[in-house]
């Protein structure tokens, strides 16, 4: 399971942080997951309380937006939405594209207690 290495990995950016930005504490940690990915929502919100556990970030709410995958359609020049696994444009059906959005995870946010 390396939704415990992305929470640690996440967690060791929230310590980080309140280091630079001298806090307490760290209350809330925002993501943005793309579906494309390869990380189970599911199970990052189970191991993230593991992860934070005897740390500044224990306790702290974990918020989860998911991205959707969008595709460039390079035969007819459209960028769609696309639903995995199906990486065909749904304008014309040509599957000759390119992946726009959907592969990141970003930390959106942190938000420090004093």
């Amino acid at each position: 399971m390396h939704e415990l290495s992305i929470a640690q990995a996440i967690v060791n950016q929230a310590v980080d942080l309140l280091n630079k930005e001298g806090g307490k504490s760290i209350a809330r940690v925002s993501l943005t997951i793309g579906v494309l990915s390869g990380i189970e929502e599911h199970s990052l919100r189970q191991v993230f309380p593991i992860a934070c556990e005897d740390t500044p970030v224990q306790g702290a709410q974990l918020e989860i937006d998911v991205e959707q995958a969008s595709v460039f359609c390079h035969d007819c020049n459209a960028a769609v939405v696309v639903t995995p696994p199906f990486m065909v444009c749904a304008t014309c059906m040509g599957s000759n594209v390119d992946i726009k959005s959907g592969r990141d995870m970003i930390i959106k946010q942190m938000e420090i207690t004093n």
